[in-house]
């Protein structure tokens, strides 16, 4: 047998293998991804708390990386945004990304997560979208008890102390649109990073989580992410938090300018720490800081080796927060706040969008 033939034999049986390992992982728990799985998994308790070795890179880069199938491969995605949003505000999230979508490179995406029914109420305006199905909580449907139960940081030392059913004498309420969001960055993460992981391209390099009205230069930040290996756990934003503040335990990072994440740590989240990242933002929402950055915060903080770089100043000056520049609106404008201007001058025409 030649060595060539000998070596495409090798590489198709290593193929095989990555992919019927990035199989299994797919098929787990399937009412989390709702919508993505067609297999039945594991018990939903199957990465709960698991310390073990985070995924270092995606199974199916590794896959055709070892069948040298990486030439034939179209496109080298280089960074995936999720964006959080709703149907009453969807028009907020169109405006901002008008705004991102010129600063992204021709392998750059961006995906909108929303509610059931967005995208026929908004006829399809924000292009790529998906929806979280109301399936994946508690009786299929998000409720809180009326008193919530402690802060997440400075009165809940830890999530265990989180009732999970309401004192008696209260029924439980249907969660606001704003409590409700904070699972819409938990799932709609976890699905889009395993729906790539079972796809035929290549897994983005980084991936980034924000708000609607979040402004992302996302040449701006790959600039700072280039200082890193996509194959290493690291994660990139906007700390939550000065130093002294009290809350500066569980603020690594501050949502509103978004969270940027390497392949190796999406793929981690995604499967090893996924269990644990729903059980505790599901938790988190009967507490009086539900917000998904305080337990992502803590999640990553935890994960062994993880590098954060959350003081980088290329990554400051290319992300802003619309709500806050909006603030600036009658003042100095700084630098970040000045690429928000077109949304700014938007919502300033609006009466409930921003």
């Amino acid at each position: 047998m030649d060595m060539p033939h000998a070596h495409r034999l090798m590489s198709s049986f290593v193929l095989i293998v990555l992919l019927l390992q990035c199989s299994e992982i797919a098929g787990r728990d399937c009412k989390l991804e709702a919508n993505l799985c067609q297999t039945v998994g594991k018990s939903p308790g199957a990465f709960a708390s698991s310390k073990a070795s985070p995924v270092s890179a995606s199974l199916l880069q590794r896959a055709a990386h070892a069948s040298g199938l990486n030439d034939e491969l179209t496109g080298d995605p280089r960074l995936r945004i999720i964006t959080v949003t709703g149907t009453s505000i969807a028009l907020r999230a169109k405006a901002m990304g008008d705004i991102v979508r010129p600063t992204m490179g021709n392998d750059d995406s961006i995906v909108y997560v929303c509610d059931p029914g967005c995208d026929e109420a908004i006829n399809g305006s924000l292009g790529e979208i998906v929806e979280m199905p109301e399936e994946i909580f508690p009786g299929n449907k998000c409720s809180v008890c009326p008193e919530r139960a402690c802060f997440v940081d400075l009165e809940c030392p830890t999530l265990a102390q989180v009732k999970t059913s309401c004192p008696v004498g209260q029924l439980a309420a249907e969660c606001a649109g704003k409590t409700k969001a904070q699972m819409k960055f938990v799932w709609g993460f976890i699905h889009e990073v395993r729906k790539a992981m079972t796809a035929s391209h290549p897994m983005p390099k980084w991936w980034m989580i924000k708000d609607d009205d979040t402004f992302v230069d996302a040449d701006g930040v790959m600039k700072a992410a280039a200082s890193y290996d996509p194959q290493d756990l690291v994660a990139l934003g906007t700390r939550g938090a000065d130093l002294f503040d009290p809350f500066a335990k569980y603020a690594s990072f501050h949502g509103g300018f978004g969270v940027i994440f390497s392949s190796a740590l999406a793929v981690a989240l995604a499967t090893t720490y996924r269990d644990q990242w729903v059980e505790e933002q599901m938790k988190a929402l009967n507490q009086s800081t539900p917000e998904y950055d305080f337990l992502l915060s803590r999640l990553v903080e935890s994960i062994p080796n993880v590098t954060i770089d959350n003081m980088n100043p290329i990554v400051l000056n290319n992300t802003a927060h619309g709500e806050y520049c909006l603030d600036n609106s009658t003042g100095d404008v700084s630098a970040r706040c000045e690429k928000v201007l077109p949304y700014a001058q938007w919502c300033w025409q609006q009466e409930d969008r921003c």
